[in-house]
């Protein structure tokens, strides 16, 4: 069963996977649909624009280089809490239908004072006018003063009838000056995937630093690499008596690396049970097994050690964990509390029912972490798993989801509310969980910092773990999810970030990580250039995607292989930089000292001896700078 986290953004890029053979794509490319209506692009129409020196005008356009002459400059000189607080909106004219592949173009100038400083921060979508759900979302993350180009692919997620649905710009928040034109959206009807060329060879989307070696956190990012994930290392080969062995050749393989590259996965496709996906086959749970083995060091699971999934069904994550060990890869626990309604698989039913007892609830809750019977059964997830997760989301989310602890107060936007259980309660769980399992390092997951930085959600998660430190608990780190969806990063709002978070808390890791987009060399440049910064970040000790087949990803549209096994442009960029760019495999030959000094990527590494006519093997890690004296039985 693929179940889907509520998270506004990730709607952005839901598709499925269509079996249309007797659809005619060359008749939906001669014959597409246009969805809005040209005034889109030359005439405000929208709200949010109400503060002092606030304006939307109809432009004119002379530059060459776009096919536009009229666009719209507009100018919000206030931020506002939420990004649909300030928008531009056109009505949708023709029937859009579940499943239909739209062509969105939009082109964008950054107008503020200083463009390379101050990124826009909008969000484009295609929402439903009823109940705001999107079908997609994007942003259009330029720091320059010319006029960009985006132009991507999406499937609509729900029917939609003449003037139901809206195309959006929602530019909330951030202060910032910007203009847009030459828009259309443009509906080709339900195609199948991969997509026909005369569609990708459009696609069209910039980010700061794609395809620029030279961006300054490119370089940055590399100079990290090199300074703190490699080490000296000194191969010293002695003789029986101890003297140096000279002219010994040494080989240098490096097995895994310290730094955990990981994948959520489905359990129940692993070792059977009851969440499987229903159109998998016994020839893809072979493969998936395989390819968790491939390309990854570690897997965690996206819902079993959930709550209310743990209460139901233990034996399955239990199964999981031992298949982990037994293969060598390393876990997280992901999550302990996901206290919302929104989904009635966030929280046990009791829990969700107003009429059980606050009091029954607050030992509930406790009870969760440490209560085991004989045996070492019962509910309390922590206790029970004692020693076997190495680091915990105790929360996740907790900006947008706080039924349980409610809020704290976080002026100017946000104002405190209880909860059911009171704002403190965060505090006992940490200090129960710390207390249950000294061992684990503890997290707060959230999103909205480096996917599509929400400055008011950042903030919030910013001041929570400063009060759940505060309160006395242990807080070790903090997990970004990087749900991207059809979005790109922003590389400058995450150093921005990063500076904040820093005094608290020592651990970072990307918990999350999805890239959505039909876009598939998109989708690898982002993979790619995400997995470089947070690499050459180095609180980081986690990169883990959000399942990475097509097959059973949340969106179906996981970024490393297809449903048909065959790998993607961005899992050929994660094989590359994992197993190879970002390992040393390496030989050469002892000096007149008996030494081969080489530097080395932190890990575990097999070295081959040969000298006196003997081949030796040995396995040592390297998790500093270090000397390793190795015996040539000479």
């Amino acid at each position: 069963m693929i179940r889907v986290k509520t998270h506004t953004f990730i709607f952005s890029s839901l598709f499925f996977i269509l079996g249309c053979t007797k659809f005619d794509v060359q008749k939906a490319l001669a014959m597409p649909k246009k969805l809005i209506a040209p005034a889109c692009s030359t005439v405000f129409s929208g709200g949010g624009l109400d503060g002092p020196g606030d304006s939307a005008n109809t432009i004119a356009v002379n530059d060459p280089a776009v096919p536009f002459r009229r666009a719209v400059h507009v100018t919000l000189t206030t931020a506002k809490q939420f990004s649909y607080n300030a928008i531009h909106s056109c009505t949708t004219l023709a029937d859009i239908k579940k499943n239909d592949v739209i062509l969105a173009t939009y082109w964008v100038r950054n107008a503020n004072a200083a463009p390379a400083t101050s990124v826009l921060r909008i969000e484009m979508d295609l929402q439903n006018n009823s109940d705001y759900e999107p079908d997609f979302i994007s942003n259009t993350p330029t720091d320059v003063a010319v006029w960009k180009k985006y132009t991507i692919a999406f499937r609509a997620r729900s029917d939609g009838l003449v003037g139901t649905k809206s195309f959006q710009f929602r530019f909330g928040l951030a202060a910032q000056s910007f203009e847009f034109g030459g828009i259309s959206l443009i509906n080709y009807g339900p195609i199948s995937n991969p997509l026909p060329a005369a569609l990708s060879r459009q696609f069209s989307f910039y980010y700061p630093g794609r395809g620029d070696p030279a961006v300054a956190w490119r370089v940055a990012a590399l100079a990290n690499i090199e300074n703190t994930r490699k080490a000296n290392v000194t191969i010293a080969v002695t003789k029986t008596d101890g003297t140096p062995t000279p002219q010994a050749r040494v080989s240098v393989r490096q097995l895994t690396s310290t730094f955990n590259w990981m994948t959520a996965s489905q359990p129940s496709d692993i070792v059977g049970g009851p969440q499987a996906t229903p159109d998998i086959t016994a020839l893809d749970r072979q493969r998936y097994r395989a390819a968790i083995k491939t390309n990854f060091n570690g897997a965690s699971m996206q819902n079993e050690l959930k709550w209310t999934d743990w209460e139901l069904d233990q034996k399955t994550p239990l199964k999981a964990l031992a298949w982990f060990r037994a293969n060598n890869l390393r876990t997280r626990g992901h999550n302990l509390y996901w206290p919302s309604l929104a989904n009635t698989y966030q929280l046990p039913l009791d829990i969700q029912n107003p009429a059980t007892p606050v009091a029954t609830v607050h030992k509930r809750s406790l009870d969760h972490i440490n209560h085991i019977n004989s045996g070492n059964t019962g509910e309390g997830e922590v206790a029970q798993l004692q020693g076997q997760i190495p680091e915990w989301d105790v929360i996740n989310e907790p900006y947008g989801n706080t039924y349980l602890q409610g809020l704290i107060a976080v002026p100017p936007f946000v104002q405190q509310a209880p909860g059911v259980l009171g704002n403190s309660i965060i505090v006992d769980w940490y200090k129960l969980v710390h207390a249950t399992d000294p061992g684990a390092l503890l997290y707060l997951n959230d999103a909205g910092i480096f996917d599509n930085l929400d400055p008011v959600h950042r903030d919030y998660v910013l001041a929570y773990a400063n009060y759940i430190k505060a309160g006395g608990a242990q807080l070790d780190g903090i997990g970004f999810e990087s749900h991207f969806g059809l979005s790109g990063p922003i590389f400058s709002d995450m150093d921005q970030s990063l500076a904040l978070f820093d005094p608290l808390v020592n651990h970072y890791g990307v918990t999350e990580f999805d890239s959505t987009t039909l876009d598939e060399t998109l989708q690898a440049d982002i993979l790619g250039d995400y997995a470089t910064y947070v690499f050459g970040s180095p609180k980081f000790s986690t990169f883990q995607i959000w399942g990475f087949w097509d097959g059973n990803q949340d969106d179906r549209n996981g970024p490393l292989y297809r449903r048909d096994w065959s790998l993607k442009p961005a899992g050929a960029a994660w094989q590359q930089l994992t197993q190879k760019t970002w390992r040393t495999n390496v030989s050469g030959t002892t000096n007149n000292s008996g030494q081969y000094s080489t530097r080395a990527f932190l890990g575990r590494y097999q070295i081959t001896l040969k000298a006196c006519g003997k081949t030796t093997l040995f396995t040592r890690d390297v998790t500093s700078a270090t000397t390793l004296t190795l015996p040539s039985g000479c």
